[in-house]
């Protein structure tokens, strides 16, 4: 793929509810594909739960990256996440895309808000 190509695609995916946004003039917002992501996922979840091992791509706890958290594909059983499947083969433009957004660990706080739950802290 000729790297403008590419540029631009990485781009359209990063900026994609941005565009849908500006289709509708500012009267809406890109929550239809959300919802239609997040009823798939809940199948895929109902279905590992029943015995169908689902692979899918969800935000978990991993160490896939050097954040405690990270959009990764994974294989769902019926008691949750059963393999969480690395980054796979990437080249050097996708390695530094993933360095770019994973920003240096902070400092221990102790147990911050937003992993309370995730936690159990």
């Amino acid at each position: 793929m000729l790297a403008e190509t590419r540029d631009a695609l990485v781009h359209r995916i990063m900026f994609g509810g941005d565009e849908v946004v500006q289709a509708k003039d500012g009267g809406g917002s890109a929550t239809l594909s959300m919802a239609y992501a997040g009823a798939n996922f809940a199948d895929a979840v109902m279905s590992s739960l029943s015995g169908d091992a689902q692979t899918v791509c969800t935000f978990v706890e991993s160490d896939v990256t050097e954040a405690p958290f990270f959009a990764s594909k994974v294989t769902l059983g019926k008691d949750g996440v059963d393999t969480i499947h690395g980054l796979g083969e990437i080249t050097p433009y996708e390695e530094q895309l993933v360095a770019d957004m994973v920003r240096p660990p902070l400092p221990p706080l102790g147990c911050p808000p937003s992993l309370r739950t995730a936690r159990g802290c």
